[in-house]
């Protein structure tokens, strides 16, 4: 995680001037100030260097000695900025989020551009500690600071995360609008940037966010809504594999299999306590939540195959994704096919009832099909 380097920001974004970085109510010497200024610059910059290669902990030690030395400089709202950055790294959301809320909730002298940053950054922490609610509302509060954002952030990355959370907390019809919206800026995006590597990169970020089930957790085995919930949403993830961007196909392929990887556990977990399960009411509802996630699961997976682009040249990255999500799929046929011997129906009438499931999904808009496809998408590297 990079944080951002204050020290050019400050004089590019910002228009700072170098040479008045740091206020102060006192009258002192000025070769005094001089000197102070420069030893504050000299541990703010050194602070960032940990932070860039990822130091946290040392990061922060230095951040904190510069506000707890100096709480009058100006500087401090980008002190407290990469200190949220860090406390992310560390995974000590709550932490980041603190650091955030300063920033955002002060009313006078902290710049437009960076309250509209840290807003966006409040989101990533809400999402962390799974407040969809507050991701919602800090989200949108960042709306209404675009203007201070990246195009690809305003157009594209916040109504992708929007309708993913939105699709989080049930609200279906929220969700479309924004999965709708997110598909609209991916096509500016896509019609406007030029550099086929930057164009890649950010459609395959969009997509993440679009498709993102880091908050989604499986709650048991007769949670079919997770299923239902990741039938929606593996579509995105898959396209930003088949985009073949290192992080962030990586990331979605991950995504996916981690989700596969928890149906899988949870079918597992039940099939061996319904084995061992005495009360006989009890016994069959188990086994007809198991084979109903089964099913649905296997319904999820042919969706996704199903949605695999035809490509001679394909990423290994991709390759690979299937290879383990067949891998998946095969532990979950065996599962079933044992279910079968316990369950009053046959494997061939196990199989009708999985193609005959209904589903509930968030359905990709018919006008932005377009942008959902690899055709228009610059052509994979090998």
């Amino acid at each position: 995680m990079k944080s951002f380097l204050i020290t050019v920001m400050c004089s590019v974004l910002f228009g700072c001037s170098s040479l008045n970085f740091f206020k102060s109510k006192e009258k002192a010497d000025p070769i005094l100030i001089q000197k102070r200024q420069k030893e504050i610059k000299k541990t703010f910059n050194e602070a960032v260097l940990l932070l860039d290669r990822e130091e946290y902990k040392a990061s922060i030690k230095k951040f904190n000695y510069l506000l707890k030395q100096h709480p009058t400089t100006s500087m401090q709202f980008f002190i407290l900025f990469n200190m949220g950055v860090a406390y992310e790294g560390m995974g000590h959301c709550g932490s980041a989020a603190n650091r955030y809320r300063k920033i955002v909730s002060n009313q006078k002298g902290t710049n437009e551009a960076l309250k509209a940053r840290s807003l966006l950054r409040l989101s990533y922490t809400y999402e962390c500690l799974k407040k969809d609610t507050l991701v919602v509302a800090t989200l949108h509060d960042a709306i209404k600071k675009e203007k201070h954002l990246s195009k690809e952030v305003a157009l594209a990355e916040i109504p992708a995360r929007l309708a993913a959370a939105y699709s989080r907390l049930g609200n279906s019809v929220e969700a479309k609008r924004y999965f709708k919206k997110a598909q609209q800026g991916l096509k500016v995006i896509n019609r406007t940037t030029r550099n086929k590597t930057e164009k890649k990169d950010l459609l395959a970020k969009t997509y993440y966010f679009m498709g993102d089930l880091r908050t989604v957790e499986i709650k048991g085995i007769d949670d079919t809504r997770f299923v239902e919930h990741l039938k929606s949403l593996q579509t995105y993830l898959l396209r930003s594999v088949e985009l073949n961007v290192p992080k962030w196909s990586t990331l979605s392929a991950n995504q996916i299999l981690d989700a596969y990887d928890s149906i899988v556990g949870e079918i597992l977990k039940h099939h061996k306590s319904t084995s061992l399960a005495k009360n006989s009411a009890k016994k069959q509802s188990e086994l007809s939540a198991n084979e109903e996630l089964s099913l649905r699961a296997l319904q999820s997976i042919d969706s996704l195959i199903s949605n695999r682009f035809p490509d001679d040249k394909e990423a290994k990255v991709v390759s690979l994704l299937f290879t383990k999500v067949q891998e998946r799929k095969r532990k979950i046929e065996i599962s079933l096919a044992s279910l079968g011997h316990r369950t009053t129906l046959t494997q061939e009438a196990l199989r009708r009832k999985r193609r005959m499931i209904p589903t509930k999904t968030v359905e990709v808009p018919g006008e932005a099909q377009e942008s959902l496809s690899p055709t228009p998408l610059p052509k994979k590297k090998k």
